[in-house]
């Protein structure tokens, strides 16, 4: 098994396009994607506003 982390922005169509390419040619076909994304707010539960949770959920 070989695991290749990719760093683009998959909202921007072009970055994403060109890293799945690259892959294409360096590695053997995708098997599965883990996406990773994450939005952190720095703080506990207890402190957090509705509107800080909502966007970290």
């Amino acid at each position: 098994m070989e695991v290749k982390g990719l760093q683009c922005d998959d909202a921007n169509r072009d970055h994403l396009s060109t890293e799945l390419s690259s892959a294409r040619e360096t590695m053997p076909p995708l098997k599965g994607v883990i996406q990773c994304a994450m939005q952190l707010i720095d703080c506990t539960f207890t402190n957090m506003s509705l509107p800080q949770y909502n966007c970290t959920v």
